[in-house]
């Protein structure tokens, strides 16, 4: 895994969290 990769987990991660506290 190359760190670019890891980094768009890590936006995507936060993308995800950022839609589930909008639905809450």
């Amino acid at each position: 895994m190359t760190k670019e990769s890891g980094e768009e987990k890590l936006q995507m991660g936060m993308d995800e969290a950022l839609c589930l506290t909008a639905m809450i």
